[in-house]
């Protein structure tokens, strides 16, 4: 919005409490840009060709059917828009597997336990990765749908990826 002042967000959620936390988060000066909208990824309440960007953080790992996600973000983005996902996928290389294995099975689901009392979702979110695409997998599926000029990046030696695709 500092970049593009005449843009519009709407942030999509299915869970109406993780929307609301964000709604607290919006300064008073941006919040007639930003729309909080209630809704599943794979069945998303807007028009075909409504974006010229998606992005989705940390939710992709979420969906039911990421392969059906991607169809339906393809058939919202206007040609040439371009889709982000910054997620956990699968590590591949030696340092994010030996972090997963160690300090993202055990630790942070104890320090989950602790702090919010919720050790199932520190444990899912560990598990989820486990079952999740490599960014090698996904890139191959933004390809199988369409996408091109693919770009993906590492943070944090590989324990965090964005991988970026533009509508063909």
């Amino acid at each position: 919005l500092k970049r593009y002042p005449q843009a519009q967000v709407y942030a999509l959620d299915f869970s109406s409490p993780m929307l609301c936390q964000g709604l607290k988060k919006i300064p008073e000066s941006l919040k007639e840009k930003i729309h909080p909208i209630c809704g599943d990824g794979l069945t998303p309440p807007f028009c075909d060709q409504q974006f010229d960007v998606i992005f989705c953080g940390y939710g992709f790992r979420n969906f039911d059917d990421p392969e059906k996600g991607l169809i339906e973000i393809k058939r919202l983005l206007k040609p040439g828009g371009q889709l982000l996902i910054l997620d956990f996928f699968r590590p591949k290389n030696f340092l994010a597997k030996l972090f997963y294995q160690t300090y993202g099975k055990m630790v942070i689901p104890a320090i989950g336990r602790m702090i919010s009392k919720n050790h199932e979702a520190y444990q899912y979110l560990h598990d989820s990765i486990q079952q999740f695409y490599t960014l090698d997998e996904c890139k191959k599926i933004l390809e199988k749908q369409g996408f091109n000029y693919i770009y993906t990046k590492n943070y944090l030696k590989g324990i965090s990826s964005l991988i970026t695709g533009e509508k063909k």
